[in-house]
């Protein structure tokens, strides 16, 4: 993984409104902790940090104020409520023979046979937490899934091929991708009634008929008290 070279600034004054001024002014608090040293406030460019973040770097290169250089790892940023600006960023002291976890994007190579035959890849797994050393982050992780058959499902114990002391640091069963079969949908039975049939045709005559047999079973009684009035 690239490695960015930042200039870092002393940042003397905290508080909020002075890290809106900071912000106005292009440049981004930020704090730089870690290796039982003291925590350090700065302020980095903001043009510059952004175009690093762009390109995925995750190791930096501080030229501290002192004329020395720290090399740090992009622990957290924290946004603003549109994911627009920067408003904070945390740095972690490093070296290069540091194992750290990090956060690496995967590539899939290959047209998986489960694809030639009508399926599609589903990719649920696309940036996993790897352990490496610091030195070592690959920018990316290329996977290979022309062995895929329909409905085949790739697990993280079944990647291979990883960069050398690159391990992925996730659960060993979980799923990276999934070669699914077509969907087909499923055709009515032939002789089936149409959907709404059975509303508009059986239940009127049912209760059709029941109303009919009501006043049927009305009209016979009234008969029977006729007829033994008059007896």
């Amino acid at each position: 993984m690239q490695t960015v070279t930042l200039e870092a600034k002393d940042r003397a004054n905290m508080g909020t409104s002075n890290s809106r001024r900071m912000r106005r002014d292009g440049l981004i608090p930020a704090v730089l902790y870690g290796k039982k040293l003291a925590n350090v406030h700065l302020a980095l460019d903001a043009e510059a940090f952004d175009a690093a973040v762009r390109h995925h770097s995750r190791i930096l290169d501080l030229k501290m104020p002192a004329g020395t250089t720290e090399k740090a790892i992009i622990k957290e940023v924290q946004w603003d409520t549109f994911g627009e600006e920067v408003l904070h960023v945390d740095l972690g002291r490093i070296a290069l023979d540091d194992k750290i976890q990090i956060r690496v994007p995967l590539r899939f190579t290959g047209d998986p046979k489960g694809v030639a035959a009508g399926g599609h890849l589903e990719v649920q797994m696309h940036e996993p937490m790897v352990e490496c050393l610091a030195g070592a982050i690959p920018d990316e992780i290329k996977i290979d899934v022309s062995h895929l058959e329909l409905d085949q499902i790739m697990r993280v114990k079944d990647v291979t091929g990883l960069p050398a002391g690159v391990k992925l640091h996730e659960h060993e069963n979980a799923v990276v991708c999934h070669c699914k079969p077509p969907h087909i949908e499923e055709e009515p039975l032939a002789g089936a009634p149409a959907e709404g049939a059975a509303a508009t045709g059986t239940e009127p005559e049912v209760i059709t008929k029941g109303k009919k047999e009501e006043e049927g079973e009305a009209a016979e009684g009234a008969a029977e008290k006729k007829e033994g009035g008059k007896k």
